[in-house]
C-alpha cells in the first residue's frame, strides 16, 4: 500500500497490521503540524526515494536535519541502509548523530520518538536538559566543557597509570605546572585534564588554568578547560579570564567566550566588543557580538549609527542581515528590505519575516507573490510581518490562507485580528468556527467569549460545535 506523506512517499508492506499503519501515518502527520507550529523549522528535499523531505533548522551555527520518512519506514518494517533499528534519524552539519531510544521502556514508534524531537527542537533556544545527551553535546560543546572530549577510550588502568604521579608530584613537590606538563606525553594530559577530578584539587587546577591561559597558540580543547574551571573554582576572575580571550585564535572559544560574556557596565561592553567588527572574522561570532550589545539600553544610539555603518556599507552577510533586521524595528530601512527580501532562498526567508520590520505598501504585493510559493513557513512569516506593517489593510492578503491554509495558520492569523475591521474579523471567524480541526474550533470559541462577546453568529457558533464532532480530528 503506497500511502503519501508530506515528507514522501511511504510503501507499506502488505502484511502490516493496519493499526500499524495508521499508527505510522498518524505520528508523521504529527511530525509535519509540530514543525508547522514552530518557526525554526524548514523544509528541504534530499532524496525522496530514500531519506524523503528534511526538516532542518539552524541551532548554535549549525545546520541540524531530521528525516521522519527514515523513522516511519523503520516502523513500517522496511529496511532502510541509511539507519539502524532503534536509532533516529538526525543529523547535524551532515554528519549522523547516534541517538538511540531508551531499551526496555515500552515500544514507541520511531515517528514518534522523532515527532517529541520536533517538539522540543522547535524553541529558539531549546532546553538543553531535555535534549538527548548525545545532541546536545553535539550541538552545544562549549557549554560541556570537556565533556566532548571524553569519548576518548581510556582503560582504567591506563588512566590510573596518569593519576598516580600526579598525585605524587602535588603531595610532594610545589606544584609548577609548566614543570610537569613540559615532559607529558599528549595523551596523557588530555587524560589529565578531561578525567583527573580537579575539584578535589582546586588549587592544582587554578594554577594549571592560570598558566595555560597565557599561551593561546595551545589547543582551543585547552582554553575551554582553562574557562570552565575558572568558572567553577575562581567565578571573581572569570569576566576578566573571558575578556582576555576575546582575541584568541581559535574561534570556537572565542564563541565560547562571547556566549558567556555580559559585563553589567554597558561602557566597558562596547570598549572590547564594539571593535571586534573589524577584527572579528567569524560570521556566527560577528552576530553574537551584535546580539550581545542590543542587551543594553544605554548602547542603542551608538548600536544604531553603527549598524547604519555595517549595512550602507557592507555586503549580504549574516551580520548585515542580523543588523539590518535590528535597525528596522527603529527606523525605516524598506529600501534595503525591498533588495534583500526577494533575494533569499525559501528556508532564509521565512524565519527572515519575522524578524524585520516593514512600513510601505509595496510589502503587500510582495506577500501576494509569496503566497504562490508552496512553504507554509514562508506563509506565517508574511503574515507576522504585514500585521505590523501599517501602510496597508492586510485582510486581503490573509483571506487566501485562512480559506485554504492549516489549521495552524488559522490559529497564527487570530493572533492578528486587533489589525481589521470588525466585519473583516466576523467574515474571518466563521471560517475558524466550521474547521474540521477540533485545535481550531476550541481557539475561536475561546476569542469569542473574551474578546468578541458580541458576535452575531455566536449562538449559531456554539451549537455547531456541539454537532461537529465528527469532524474534530484528534492533534
Amino acid at each position: 500500500m503506497l500511502a503519501s506523506t508530506a515528507f514522501g512517499a511511504l510503501d507499506f508492506p502488505t502484511n502490516l497490521a493496519p493499526k500499524q499503519r495508521k499508527a505510522v501515518l498518524r505520528a508523521i502527520s504529527w511530525c509535519k503540524e509540530l514543525a508547522d507550529m514552530s518557526d525554526v523549522w524548514y523544509n528541504e528535499v534530499r532524496d525522496s526515494a530514500n531519506y524523503g523531505t528534511a526538516l532542518n533548522r539552524e541551532i548554535n551555527g549549525k545546520t541540524l536535519s531530521i528525516y521522519p520518512l527514515l523513522a516511519a519506514r523503520l516502523d513500517a518494517g522496511l529496511y532502510t541502509r541509511q539507519l539502524s533499528l532503534n536509532h533516529l534519524p538526525v543529523w547535524l552539519d551532515g554528519e549522523k548523530i547516534c541517538i538511540v531510544s531508551a531499551r526496555g521502556k515500552g515500544h514507541d514508534l520511531h515517528t514518534d520518538l522523532v515527532a517529541s524531537l520536533i517538539l522540543l527542537l522547535g524553541q529558539e533556544e531549546p532546553v538543553i536538559q531535555t535534549l538527548p545527551r548525545t545532541l546536545s553535546v553535539s550541538i552545544y560543546p562549549e557549554r560541556f566543557g570537556t565533556a566532548r572530549f571524553n569519548h576518548l577510550r581510556v582503560l582504567p588502568a591506563e588512566q590510573e597509570a596518569v593519576f598516580l604521579p600526579f598525585r605524587e608530584h602535588l603531595a610532594e613537590a610545589e606544584w609548577e605546572p609548566w614543570a610537569y606538563l613540559f615532559d607529558l606525553p599528549e595523551r596523557d594530559w588530555n587524560i589529565l585534564r578531561d578525567r583527573f577530578p580537579w575539584h578535589d584539587e582546586q588549587e592544582a587546577a587554578l594554577g594549571m588554568a592560570y598558566w595555560l591561559s597565557e599561551d593561546h597558540e595551545r589547543p582551543a580543547e585547552d582554553h575551554l578547560w582553562v574557562l570552565n574551571v575558572v568558572q567553577q573554582h575562581a567565578s571573581d576572575d572569570f569576566e576578566a579570564v573571558l575578556r582576555s580571550y576575546l582575541y584568541c585564535p581559535h574561534e570556537e572559544v572565542r564563541r565560547h567566550v562571547l556566549s558567556q560574556y555580559r559585563p553589567e557596565d554597558s561602557s566597558e561592553a562596547w570598549m572590547f566588543l564594539e571593535p571586534r567588527f573589524e577584527l572579528e572574522e567569524d560570521e556566527r561570532n560577528l552576530v553574537l557580538i551584535h546580539e550581545i550589545l542590543q542587551t543594553y539600553s544605554e548602547l542603542e544610539s551608538s548600536l544604531l549609527n553603527r549598524s547604519l555603518r555595517l549595512v550602507e556599507n557592507g555586503e549580504d552577510s549574516s551580520l548585515y542581515r542580523t543588523a539590518l533586521a535590528w535597525l528596522s524595528h527603529r527606523t525605516d530601512m524598506d529600501e534595503w528590505l525591498m533588495e534583500l527580501l526577494p533575494s533569499l532562498e525559501p528556508h532564509e526567508l521565512g524565519p527572515y519575516l519575522h524578524q524585520v520590520q516593514t512600513y510601505g505598501a509595496w510589502f503587500e504585493d510582495f506577500g501576494t507573490d509569496c503566497l504562490s510559493l508552496p512553504f507554509e513557513g514562508i506563509h506565517q512569516g508574511v503574515v507576522d510581518c504585514s500585521a505590523r506593517n501599517p501602510s496597508f489593510n492586510p485582510f486581503g492578503l490573509w483571506l487566501p490562507l485562512m480559506e485554504n491554509g492549516s489549521g495552524n495558520m488559522k490559529v497564527i492569523i487570530m493572533r492578528h485580528f486587533g489589525r481589521l475591521s470588525l466585519d473583516e474579523v466576523y467574515w474571518m471567524l466563521e471560517l475558524c468556527w466550521k474547521s474540521r480541526w477540533r485545535f481550531v474550533v476550541n481557539a475561536t470559541h475561546r476569542l469569542v467569549a473574551k474578546e468578541y462577546p458580541d458576535y452575531p453568529k455566536r449562538a449559531e457558533m456554539e451549537a455547531y460545535g456541539y454537532t461537529s464532532v465528527n469532524y474534530w480530528t484528534r492533534r
